[in-house]
C-alpha cells in the first residue's frame, strides 16, 4: 500500500527553483488523500507557505464548472446537446449558425469563437463594476451576433467557458457563481474557495515576454492589484481559488464510486468533454493506462495541472505562483508523474 508520502517531489525538473511556492497533491483507490507544499508565499517574502493557504487553478476551473454543468444534467435542467441559442433567442438577435452550436460543443472548445476578448474589452471588464451575470450577457451578445460553427478539433476559447457560464445564469438557480457554490462546492464541503489572486501567496510572471521567449521572473503580483488576474467576468473560465485539500474533494468524486457526487459514466462525460485524453503521454508506465486525462491551467502569474488514471482510480493536483511556460510544463508533467509513482508502489 502507498504509505501517503510524496517523497522529494518538488525537486524534479529543479521545479522549486523555478517558483518559490509549490504544492501537489494525490488522492484515490487505496489513498488517504495527501497534500504537501513547500516554499515561500513571495519573492522576497519569509513567510513560509502552509496546507491552509489557497493557490490559483487558471482554466482548471474549467473542469469544476463542466461538474456543475453535470450536476444541472442529472437534475434535469438541461443536457449536453442543447442548443447554444435556445438561452438567448427571446433576449437578443443570435446570428442563426449558433441553431446548430451545443453546449457540449462549448465546453470541448469544439466551436469556430475567438479564445479571448480584445484587449481593450477586457480593459473595459478590468474596470467594470455591474453584475458579472450582466457583464457576461453583453459579452454573449457580440459573440452570438457573428457567425460561427462547430469544429471536429478542439480549440481553446475561454469566451466559450464564458458563454457556458451566461448560460448558467439562465438555469432558473441564480447567477453562476452562486449555482457554483451551492450545488458543487457545498456539496462536497468545500470552504476556501474564491475568485481572483489568492489573499496570500502571490504570483509571479515572466520579466520580459518577447513571442515565445520568456526572460526573468517578475516581482510578485500585489493582490490587490486590478490586473493580477483575468477580469471577474473569466470566473466560470478561469479565475477559481482554493485550498489543495479542497482541490482534492472534487479529484477524488471523479474518481473514488464510493463519493456519490455524479454516477460514474456521468464523471467519465465530464473528464472527456473537459480534459485532454493524454493515454499515449510519456509520463505513462509501460503497459500505460487507455484512461489518462490532463488539464493544465496558467493565468501567466500561476500554474496548475490535474492529472485523471481512471484504470488506476488516481488523481493528481500540482500548482505553483509563477505562470512561465517552463514551470507550467514540469508542473503538468510532475502532475503525470504523481500519479505513475502511486500505481506503481502500491
Amino acid at each position: 500500500m502507498w504509505d501517503n508520502d510524496l517523497g522529494e517531489w518538488w525537486n524534479y525538473w529543479g521545479l522549486s527553483e523555478m517558483a518559490t511556492a509549490v504544492g501537489a497533491a494525490i488522492t484515490g483507490n487505496g489513498i488517504v488523500g495527501a497534500t504537501d507544499v513547500r516554499g515561500l508565499c513571495a519573492d522576497g517574502s519569509a513567510q513560509r507557505v502552509e496546507a491552509k493557504d489557497q493557490w490559483h487553478l487558471g482554466s482548471c476551473t474549467k473542469l469544476f464548472t463542466c461538474c456543475l454543468w453535470a450536476k444541472f444534467v442529472e437534475l434535469g435542467r438541461c443536457d449536453w446537446s442543447s442548443p447554444v441559442a435556445s438561452y438567448f433567442m427571446s433576449e437578443f438577435p443570435v446570428d442563426d449558425d449558433w441553431q446548430t452550436v451545443t453546449v457540449g460543443d462549448l465546453l470541448q472548445h469544439r466551436v469556430s469563437v475567438a479564445s479571448d476578448l480584445p484587449r481593450s474589452v477586457m480593459y473595459e471588464h478590468w474596470h467594470h463594476t455591474g453584475e458579472l451575470a450582466i457583464q457576461r450577457t453583453s459579452i454573449a451578445m457580440e459573440a452570438l451576433s457573428s457567425p460561427t460553427r462547430p469544429i471536429s478539433y478542439p480549440v481553446y476559447s475561454n469566451i466559450g467557458y464564458i458563454l457556458v457560464g451566461a448560460i448558467i445564469d439562465r438555469l432558473g438557480v441564480g447567477p453562476f457563481e452562486l449555482s457554483l457554490q451551492e450545488h458543487l462546492l457545498d456539496e462536497l464541503s468545500i470552504t476556501s474557495a474564491g475568485f481572483g489572486p489568492p489573499p496570500r501567496i502571490r504570483g509571479h510572471r515572466a520579466r520580459l515576454r518577447l513571442g515565445p521567449f520568456e526572460f526573468g521572473r517578475s516581482s510578485p503580483r500585489d493582490p490587490q492589484n486590478t490586473y493580477s488576474d483575468n477580469p471577474a467576468v473569466y470566473s466560470s473560465a478561469g479565475t477559481l481559488y482554493m485550498s489543495l485539500g479542497d482541490v482534492l474533494s472534487l479529484l477524488t468524486a471523479l474518481v473514488d464510486p464510493a463519493v456519490e457526487l455524479l454516477p460514474l459514466e456521468t464523471c467519465m462525460k465530464v473528464l472527456e468533454v473537459s480534459c485532454i485524453h493524454a493515454a499515449k503521454t510519456a509520463m505513462q508506465p509501460p503497459e500505460g493506462s487507455n484512461t489518462r486525462f490532463e488539464i493544465v491551467g496558467s493565468n501567466t502569474m500561476w500554474s496548475s495541472a490535474f492529472v485523471f488514471d481512471l484504470q488506476e482510480r488516481r488523481a493528481s493536483a500540482v500548482v505553483a505562483n509563477d505562470g512561465r511556460t517552463r514551470v507550467v510544463n514540469a508542473v503538468a508533467r510532475l502532475a503525470h508523474r504523481l500519479v505513475v509513482n502511486s500505481a506503481t508502489a502500491t
